[in-house]
Protein backbone atom coordinates (compact mmCIF):
# COMPACT_ATOMS: atom_id res chain seq x y z
CA UNK A 1 0.00 0.00 0.00
CA UNK A 2 1.10 3.41 -0.85
CA UNK A 3 1.46 6.30 1.25
CA UNK A 4 -0.88 9.42 0.40
CA UNK A 5 3.11 11.29 0.42
CA UNK A 6 3.68 9.24 -2.51
CA UNK A 7 0.59 9.30 -4.56
CA UNK A 8 0.54 12.86 -4.28
CA UNK A 9 3.75 13.60 -5.86
CA UNK A 10 3.31 11.31 -8.34
CA UNK A 11 0.20 13.47 -9.61
CA UNK A 12 2.10 16.47 -8.81
CA UNK A 13 3.43 17.11 -12.56
CA UNK A 14 0.17 15.96 -13.70
CA UNK A 15 -1.02 18.63 -11.63
CA UNK A 16 1.10 21.48 -13.07
CA UNK A 17 0.91 20.26 -16.22
CA UNK A 18 -2.48 20.71 -16.19
CA UNK A 19 -2.13 24.36 -14.85
CA UNK A 20 0.77 24.93 -17.10
CA UNK A 21 -1.72 24.35 -20.24
CA UNK A 22 -5.09 26.33 -18.50
CA UNK A 23 -2.64 29.42 -18.43
CA UNK A 24 -1.42 29.02 -21.80
CA UNK A 25 -4.50 28.37 -22.96
CA UNK A 26 -6.39 31.59 -21.42
CA UNK A 27 -3.04 33.66 -23.10
CA UNK A 28 -3.50 32.73 -25.72
CA UNK A 29 -7.53 33.49 -26.50
CA UNK A 30 -6.64 36.56 -24.73
CA UNK A 31 -4.64 37.34 -27.28
CA UNK A 32 -7.10 36.08 -29.95
CA UNK A 33 -9.93 38.23 -28.68
CA UNK A 34 -7.33 41.11 -28.80
CA UNK A 35 -6.19 40.71 -32.43
CA UNK A 36 -9.91 40.02 -33.28
CA UNK A 37 -10.61 43.30 -31.75
CA UNK A 38 -7.91 44.85 -33.36
CA UNK A 39 -8.30 43.34 -36.87
CA UNK A 40 -10.52 46.69 -38.18
CA UNK A 41 -8.58 48.91 -36.95
CA UNK A 42 -11.02 49.77 -34.43
CA UNK A 43 -9.56 49.06 -30.86
CA UNK A 44 -12.83 50.41 -28.47
CA UNK A 45 -14.57 48.67 -25.93
CA UNK A 46 -17.39 47.58 -27.38
CA UNK A 47 -15.41 45.94 -30.23
CA UNK A 48 -13.63 44.12 -27.88
CA UNK A 49 -16.57 43.07 -25.81
CA UNK A 50 -18.32 41.92 -28.98
CA UNK A 51 -14.86 39.87 -29.96
CA UNK A 52 -14.76 38.15 -26.15
CA UNK A 53 -18.29 37.37 -26.63
CA UNK A 54 -18.12 35.61 -30.10
CA UNK A 55 -15.05 33.60 -29.15
CA UNK A 56 -16.63 32.57 -25.95
CA UNK A 57 -19.72 30.92 -28.56
CA UNK A 58 -16.96 29.33 -30.49
CA UNK A 59 -15.07 28.05 -28.16
CA UNK A 60 -18.40 26.98 -25.60
CA UNK A 61 -19.95 24.61 -28.74
CA UNK A 62 -16.30 23.30 -29.10
CA UNK A 63 -16.67 22.14 -25.61
CA UNK A 64 -20.04 20.86 -25.94
CA UNK A 65 -19.10 18.73 -29.22
CA UNK A 66 -16.23 17.16 -27.40
CA UNK A 67 -18.41 16.37 -24.34
CA UNK A 68 -21.15 14.85 -26.99
CA UNK A 69 -18.67 12.30 -29.01
CA UNK A 70 -17.35 10.64 -25.18
CA UNK A 71 -18.71 7.57 -26.02
CA UNK A 72 -19.42 6.28 -21.98
CA UNK A 73 -22.26 7.61 -20.25
CA UNK A 74 -21.03 7.66 -16.73
CA UNK A 75 -18.10 10.03 -18.48
CA UNK A 76 -20.59 12.60 -19.70
CA UNK A 77 -22.15 13.36 -16.35
CA UNK A 78 -18.78 13.33 -14.24
CA UNK A 79 -17.62 15.74 -16.82
CA UNK A 80 -20.98 17.98 -16.91
CA UNK A 81 -21.03 17.94 -12.99
CA UNK A 82 -17.02 19.37 -13.01
CA UNK A 83 -18.01 22.09 -15.99
CA UNK A 84 -21.04 23.06 -13.76
CA UNK A 85 -18.56 23.63 -10.55
CA UNK A 86 -19.22 20.30 -9.12
CA UNK A 87 -16.79 19.53 -6.25
CA UNK A 88 -17.80 16.72 -4.37
CA UNK A 89 -15.24 14.78 -3.50
CA UNK A 90 -12.88 16.95 -2.39
CA UNK A 91 -10.88 18.16 1.01
CA UNK A 92 -9.32 20.48 2.26
CA UNK A 93 -6.11 19.52 1.37
CA UNK A 94 -4.40 20.07 -2.05
CA UNK A 95 -1.49 17.95 -3.71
Amino acid sequence: MQSSGRIRSRFRPLLFGALACGLLGAVFTLGLVYAIAAFGGARSMGTLLLAGVALNALLGAVVSALVANVPDEQAVRGIVFWLQGDLEARTGRTC
